[in-house]
């Protein structure tokens, strides 16, 4: 995927890519393969984590992406 990213995407243009947590969490997968076929690209990541307290984030979530979103663990899923 990272690939076809790099070979497709032209000089200034943004892309926006979704994927499940696996791929970019903690900017592995995906992210490391854009990092090495494309350095210096300007990559940003949103993973969204599950809690029972959303008040504040547990410490285990920190620094999985550059912007994390908690939802509460209740809330609705849909596989």
């Amino acid at each position: 995927m990272a690939h076809s990213i790099v070979k497709y995407r032209q000089p200034s243009q943004s892309v926006i890519h979704y994927n499940g947590s696996y791929h970019s969490d903690r900017y592995m997968g995906i992210i490391w393969y854009l990092n090495q076929y494309s350095p210096g690209l300007k990559i940003s990541t949103i993973t969204t984590v599950l809690q029972d307290d959303i008040t504040t984030m547990k410490e285990e979530h920190r620094g999985k992406a550059d912007f994390v979103i908690v939802v509460p663990a209740t809330m609705t899923r849909t596989y």
